[in-house]
């Protein structure tokens, strides 16, 4: 048996805006130019272009052992997330305060079950996962904030990078026992991350 699927989706919406800002771009562009800062830029579009990829494959080796294996893909670039969206500091994200969402994360599953008795199950699994989630700001410009209205530039709240690496290893046992069950294994997991988070 073999199971193959994949799912593409491209979408770009324009944010959603407070009268506040499209009211006051003048001034606060004008206010940004005097510290240096680049302006506001209201004609950006908040895209999601992602895709998925599911497979599936299951083999019955013989009478007493099947293998499943598994293969699972995430790929994701989202531009301009948070835009127009109520932040950390109450206000709303104007467009320098943007993130975008670069997001890779695949796994590779792979499960034995085994017929050792006759009321004896062995089910031994194993994985090996990558998770890279990164999530930069549009810019680099320093964060301005008006509280509970407006917020621009490198928005804090939230993390920039996250990064996983697991190696996963797990072996079980079921024994049945007349109207009993009984279960016991072990498992292992190795797991590698990297965060990062700059702070203010």
């Amino acid at each position: 048996f073999f199971f193959l699927n994949y799912e593409g989706q491209r979408r770009g919406e324009s944010p959603t805006y407070p009268s506040v800002l499209i009211n006051n771009i003048a001034l606060i562009n004008a206010s940004k130019a005097a510290l240096g800062i680049a302006p506001e830029n209201l004609n950006i579009l908040k895209t999601k272009d992602n895709d998925y990829f599911f497979g599936r494959v299951v083999h019955q080796l013989n009478s007493n052992h099947a293998l499943s294996v598994r293969y699972n893909l995430e790929d994701a670039r989202d531009l301009n997330q948070l835009v127009g969206a109520t932040l950390d500091g109450g206000g709303i994200g104007a467009p320098s305060s943007g993130h975008n969402v670069f997001l890779s994360d695949q796994s590779l599953h792979g499960t034995l079950t085994s017929q050792v008795g006759a009321n004896m199950v062995n089910t031994a699994l194993g994985q090996y996962s990558r998770r890279h989630y990164n999530f930069p700001g549009v810019g680099g410009e320093p964060n301005l904030d008006i509280p509970n209205e407006l917020l621009f530039g490198h928005n804090f709240g939230v993390l920039d990078k996250i990064w996983e690496t697991r190696v996963q290893g797990s072996d079980s046992l079921s024994w049945v026992k007349g109207k009993h069950l009984i279960r016991f294994g072990a498992d292992i997991n190795h797991i590698r991350n990297y965060v990062l988070w700059p702070g203010f």
